[in-house]
């Protein structure tokens, strides 16, 4: 075959063009996997910084369920690489912590507001009623006895005692612990739910159980008895052959009214008033705060535990530690 004049050079040319085009496509795929690779690599360190500071949030969270007084920040050091630091603030009612979580050179940082909700100084060394009211003992006809208070009474109102009644009495101001939002109790403890007739009757409680409304127990049928938190939006009579048994922590926010059948261990807990008229063989081991005062009769006996102190609260957290703002800074920084 004869080969044309000038066809040998642009065969050339072509060849050169397509290695030329093969060249830069190599190039580029080579550059793109190297970016890429970097990228996965920078987003590797990114992530293990965010799960670092992840972990100094949760680690000052258990710390302040411990001990709510806690406000040292701290270090941390990680065996597989990293470390993180978190640092701790006051703000009015909340706490600001902040944590920063450092891999391989790339910074990531969350921060949080913390609420604490504290129930320790419910169950606090002191007195086995503590009245924020006036603390009254009256003498209810066709009952005999004194009520015998074993641990004494912490008074910030007017005391009315009978003659002959042996009780110590401190009068002296004091802060009322104020009951947390209900909701949050609701929304943080789960439990289960139910209404005031719904509660009358059940012999077997246990955990928490949140009713909404005023209960009234009243028939020797509604008695309840178990082991189990109750929170009551509003308040807990128990009258007539009704029976109060078991070991509970009653929080009723508008008072508890006792005048049926009491035998109780644990703690019970109203802003409103605290009333207990019972006979020779009703107890309350534990302690009792009332907001808006006491009145005892008949020969009820309220008296200390008799456990460890903690006991007292059952289910219910020492310390509930809330997150009220969260957010995470989405930007990664490259340590220089």
């Amino acid at each position: 075959m004869k080969v044309l004049e000038g066809e040998g050079g642009s065969a050339l040319i072509f060849t050169l063009l397509v290695l030329l085009v093969v060249t830069l496509l190599s190039t580029g795929l080579l550059t793109m996997a190297q970016v890429e690779t970097r990228m996965a690599f920078y987003q590797y360190r990114s992530t293990a910084a965010f799960y670092l500071a992840e972990a100094g949030l949760e680690k000052m969270a258990a710390l302040l369920a411990l001990e709510p007084h806690h406000r040292e920040g701290f270090r941390i050091k990680w065996d597989g690489g990293g470390e993180t630091e978190v640092s701790i603030v006051e703000e009015g009612d909340y706490l600001r912590v902040t944590s920063r979580g450092m891999k391989e050179g790339v910074q990531r940082s969350l921060a949080t507001r913390f609420q604490l909700v504290d129930h320790r100084p419910l169950i606090a060394i002191g007195e086995t009623i503590m009245c924020a009211g006036d603390f009254h003992v009256i003498l209810p006809p066709g009952l005999e006895g004194f009520p015998r208070v074993e641990g004494g009474v912490l008074c910030s109102g007017e005391a009315q005692i009978p003659q002959g009644m042996d009780i110590s009495l401190k009068m002296e101001d004091f802060t009322f612990p104020p009951m947390a939002d209900w909701e949050l109790y609701r929304r943080e403890l789960k439990g289960q739910s139910l209404r005031p007739d719904e509660l009358a009757g059940q012999r077997e409680l246990e955990g928490f159980i949140y009713v909404d409304g005023d209960v009234e127990l009243t028939e020797e049928g509604d008695g309840i008895a178990g082991s189990a938190v109750l929170m009551i939006t509003g308040s807990l009579v128990v009258s007539g052959d009704a029976a109060l048994e078991g070991n509970f922590v009653i929080m009723a926010a508008q008072g508890i009214f006792l005048t049926g059948i009491t035998r109780v261990k644990g703690l019970l807990y109203t802003p409103g008033m605290f009333c207990c008229i019972g006979g020779e063989d009703g107890y309350i081991s534990g302690k009792v705060w009332s907001g808006g005062g006491v009145e005892l009769g008949g020969g009820i006996k309220i008296g200390g535990h008799g456990g460890k102190e903690d006991e007292l609260l059952h289910n219910l957290p020492p310390t509930l530690v809330l997150e009220k703002m969260w957010y995470r800074v989405t930007r990664s920084y490259l340590i220089q």
